[in-house]
C-alpha cells in the first residue's frame, strides 16, 4: 500500500505579502521586489462586455526592482483591440500626450503615462474620427502604484510613480539576490515505475481519482529517487495530476511539495502533492504546475519547484485570483532556479 507523506517540510523561506486589491486594481512583488499591477473589468462585468459603455482596457503595468528599471506597460487585447486604427489617450477630457498605435503599444513616456492614469478620474482612448474606443479603470490605480512604490523602496524618491519625492535615484537600494535551491547529482539511470496497486492506492485520497484514467508519467530526479505524475482527471483546457516520490528502496509516498501561499499551509498536506497541468523538464530539473481559473485564462496560477534531495522547493510562483478579464499572474516568488519566472 502506498504510504501518504501527510507532513511535508516547512518552508524554506519567508514568503512575501500577498498581492494587495485596491479597487478595480490589484498590485503584487515578489521576493525580489518585481512588481506587477493590474486594472480590471467592472466586477459587475468580469467579461469586459457591457453594451452601454465602451470596451474596458485591461493593463498590466510592470516594473523590475533595479533603481533604474522602468515601467513596462500591457494592453490586454481579448476585448479591446486596435487592429484597424491607434487611439489618443484622454484624461478627464483633456487630449494627453500619450497614445496607443495598432499593435496596442504605447506610445510615449511610460512612467509619465501610468502617472496620468494614477491621477485621473476617467481614461479613455479615442479613436481618429472622435469616438470613444476604450477606457480604463482608474478606481484604486493610485493606491496600487503607491503600494508598488513602497515595496519596490522607491518612496520619496525621484523613480516613484506616485509616491515620488526629490531623494535621488541613489536612495533606491539594489534588489536582493535570488536564493538558490541546491540540487543533488544528477543520475542516468532508468526511473523507478509504479506497480498497479500502487498507481491505485496513489489515487484513492483524491476526489474524482478512485477510478482507472489516463497515463502515468516518469522520471529519474537522483540517484536514489524517481517521481511518477499519475494522471487523475482531464478537462478541455486543463488537467491534473499526483506527484508521487518513488525511492530505489521504500515505498512510494506522495511528493513533498513545498508550500507557494499561506492559504495552501491551512488545507490538508497531501493536496499539495496534487497540481493543475503538471508537467517536469528533465533538463531544468524543475517541476512545473499551469492553472487556469476559467478558459478566458484571466485567473490562475503558474508554480514551479525543484528537488533538493529532501522535498520539491519552491522554485518560483505567481498567480491571480481575480476573474475580471485581464490575463496576467501577479509574482509571488523566484529563484535562481527559475528565474524567467515573471518576465
Amino acid at each position: 500500500m502506498l504510504a501518504l507523506l501527510l507532513a511535508v517540510a516547512a518552508s524554506a523561506q519567508t514568503l512575501p505579502p500577498a498581492p494587495r486589491g485596491f479597487g478595480d486594481w490589484m498590485v503584487g512583488c515578489d521576493n525580489r521586489r518585481d512588481c506587477q499591477a493590474v486594472g480590471f473589468a467592472d466586477p459587475s462585468e468580469p467579461s469586459g462586455v457591457d453594451p452601454d459603455a465602451p470596451p474596458f482596457i485591461g493593463i498590466i503595468v510592470s516594473r523590475k526592482a533595479e533603481v533604474q528599471a522602468e515601467p513596462s506597460i500591457e494592453i490586454d487585447q481579448r476585448f479591446f483591440e486596435l487592429d484597424d486604427y491607434s487611439g489618443d489617450i484622454i484624461a478627464d477630457g483633456k487630449k494627453t500626450a500619450f497614445g496607443f498605435d495598432k499593435s496596442g503599444d504605447l506610445v510615449g513616456d511610460a512612467r509619465q503615462f501610468v502617472r496620468v492614469l494614477a491621477a485621473s478620474s476617467t481614461v479613455v482612448v479615442r479613436g481618429p474620427r472622435g469616438d470613444t474606443l476604450g477606457a480604463f479603470r482608474t478606481r484604486g490605480a493610485s493606491a496600487a502604484l503607491r503600494w508598488m512604490d513602497d515595496r519596490q523602496l522607491r518612496g520619496g524618491t525621484v523613480t516613484a510613480i506616485v509616491a515620488a519625492g526629490t531623494s535621488p535615484p541613489s536612495a533606491v537600494p539594489p534588489p536582493p539576490p535570488l536564493p538558490k535551491i541546491a540540487l543533488p547529482p544528477i543520475s542516468s539511470k532508468p526511473p523507478r515505475q509504479l506497480t498497479a496497486a500502487q498507481i491505485a492506492a496513489a489515487r484513492k485520497p483524491f476526489d474524482l481519482c478512485d477510478e482507472p484514467r489516463g497515463r502515468v508519467e516518469y522520471y529519474r530526479i537522483d540517484a536514489a529517487h524517481s517521481i511518477a505524475i499519475v494522471d487523475c482527471w482531464s478537462g478541455p483546457y486543463q488537467s491534473d495530476g499526483i506527484i508521487v516520490l518513488v525511492p530505489d528502496r521504500g515505498q512510494p509516498r506522495l511528493a513533498p511539495l513545498e508550500a507557494a501561499t499561506e492559504e495552501e499551509l491551512k488545507g490538508p498536506a497531501h493536496e499539495r502533492s496534487r497540481l493543475i497541468s503538471p508537467d517536469y523538464d528533465p533538463d531544468r530539473r524543475l517541476l512545473f504546475m499551469n492553472y487556469r481559473g476559467r478558459g478566458l485564462n484571466d485567473c490562475g496560477a503558474n508554480g514551479s519547484w525543484a528537488w533538493d534531495g529532501t522535498a520539491f522547493r519552491l522554485a518560483s510562483y505567481g498567480a491571480l485570483n481575480e476573474c475580471r478579464g485581464v490575463t496576467a499572474r501577479l509574482p509571488y516568488w523566484q529563484t535562481a532556479n527559475d528565474p524567467s519566472a515573471h518576465e
